[in-house]
C-alpha cells in the first residue's frame, strides 16, 4: 500500500521538473466540481492542480509518477486544448451536422459529444483513443515510463 502524504512532497517536484511549472498535488478526495464528480480512485487535473488517489494497493511509489504523468500528458499533448469550432473545420461530415444547442454552458467536449445520437458512447471512444494517443506520446518522449507504465497495467 502506497500513501499520498508520503510521496507528495517528491511527487510535487517530480511533477515541477516534468512539467516546467508547479503543480499543486492534493487527494481526489479535495476535488471539487459542480459539474462533475471524481472517484477518490480517480485522477483528474485542474489548472494548477492534479489530483491522485489518497492511497493506492500497489507495491511501490511509482504508481503515483505514472498517474502524474498521464495527467501532465492530457496537458502537454493538446487534449486540453480541444477546441469545437476547430474540430467542425476540420471533419466535414461534423460541420454538416446542425450545431447542438450551446444555450446552457458546456464545453467544447460536451458540445462535441452531443453531436452523436448517443453522446454517452461517443465520449467513450473518444477518451480510450484520447487515452492511448497521449500514452503513445508519453513513451515516446519519456521511455523510462514503459516499465512503470507496464507495472501500474500489472496491478490494476
Amino acid at each position: 500500500m502506497v500513501a499520498l502524504i508520503d510521496v507528495e512532497a517528491a511527487l510535487t517536484l517530480f511533477a515541477e521538473g516534468i512539467a516546467g511549472r508547479y503543480y499543486h498535488i492534493k487527494p481526489s478526495s479535495e476535488f471539487a466540481s459542480r459539474q462533475f464528480e471524481l472517484a477518490e480512485a480517480q485522477t483528474a487535473m485542474a489548472v494548477d492542480t492534479v489530483y491522485v488517489p489518497d492511497e493506492l494497493d500497489y507495491p511501490d511509489s511509482a504508481v503515483y509518477r505514472v498517474l502524474v504523468m498521464l495527467q501532465l500528458g492530457q496537458k502537454e499533448f493538446g487534449t486540453y486544448r480541444f477546441n469545437l469550432a476547430t474540430a467542425r473545420e476540420r471533419i466535414p461530415a461534423l460541420a454538416d451536422m446542425p450545431a447542438p444547442d450551446a444555450r446552457i454552458r458546456a464545453s467544447d467536449f460536451t458540445l462535441f459529444f452531443a453531436h452523436a445520437p448517443h453522446p454517452g458512447l461517443l465520449k467513450r471512444l473518444f477518451l480510450a483513443c484520447e487515452q492511448l494517443r497521449v500514452t503513445a506520446r508519453l513513451l515516446a518522449r519519456y521511455p523510462g515510463l514503459e516499465r512503470h507504465l507496464a507495472s501500474y497495467r500489472a496491478h490494476r
